[in-house]
């Protein structure tokens, strides 16, 4: 039997508070741990700040603000008051909220830690190795699998000719799924929605292997007829295929659109 691991790890951010400014501190920082936020869960951070002399700093009386600040505009992502645990040891916590970071894009950002004395004075906390106020933080999406929009038609364009039989026939572009589909017995999901129709629906697939696929090289794998149909539902179907499409037969009513999620 395999033993997969886990590990519990809390993370611990050391900072460095300096109220005299000078530049003879023996406490610098020899490696800057950046931050890592996890988008889709709650995140918890203790922060432990020291002065120049490693010693932890009282906390008594103050106020500890955390920002988070985007490198690309340095525009202020989010603020958070942190939650100061043991005011006379230097420790602070953080918690930011998964459902917060569902609108914030994953990447590299800075954070700032200010600290506000009980008589209104702001204070430098240096969270990067350099004496720099900023420290690194990253947001990833790593927790939960990173959302794919489904294929999806909307705009469907009928013909009436010789061709189609003189029949109302619209095909939809292709989706190619060799990417997204690994195995055969993968299933797939198609959902439409119409407003009184009648007609067909039909899915086809091609396997032709050339950089351009022929029209004809498509056949149909599965189809729905529906009589004066309206609602929203779907279908699914197995197989791996190089590409597909939708072909619609319209008598009456309209197809208002199609998604199809590999």
């Amino acid at each position: 039997m395999q033993q997969i691991y886990g590990y519990l790890y809390p993370q611990i951010i050391n900072v460095v508070k300096n109220s005299d400014l000078t530049l003879d501190r023996e406490n610098q920082l020899f490696y800057a741990k950046p931050l890592q936020i996890y988008k889709g869960v709650d995140n918890r951070f203790k922060f432990v700040i020291k002065d120049s002399d490693q010693k932890p700093v009282s906390l008594l009386q103050s106020t500890v603000l955390f920002n988070l600040i985007s490198i690309t505009n340095q525009e202020l992502v989010l603020t958070r008051n942190l939650n100061l645990v043991y005011t006379y040891d230097g420790v602070a916590t953080c918690l930011i909220e998964g459902n917060v970071l569902d609108d914030i894009d994953p990447g590299l950002y800075n954070y700032s830690i200010v600290i506000t004395n009980g008589e209104g004075q702001q204070e430098i906390v240096f969270a990067d190795d350099n004496y720099n106020a900023a420290g690194q933080a990253r947001i990833l999406d790593a927790i939960y699998p990173t959302f794919t929009p489904s294929y999806s038609a909307n705009a469907f364009v009928y013909t009436n000719n010789s061709d189609t039989q003189y029949k109302n026939v619209a095909y939809t572009s292709s989706f190619l799924t060799s990417n997204y589909v690994r195995g055969v017995a993968v299933y797939q999901t198609v959902q439409y929605q119409a407003n009184a129709f009648t007609g067909n629906v039909e899915l086809q697939a091609s396997l032709d292997g050339a950089v351009t696929i022929d029209s004809n090289a498509y056949s149909t794998v599965s189809y729905q007829t529906l009589t004066n149909y309206t609602g929203n539902t779907y279908f699914n179907f197995q197989g791996k295929y190089r590409a597909i499409r939708f072909k619609i037969t319209q008598t009456n009513g309209a197809m208002n659109y199609i998604y199809y999620r590999p």
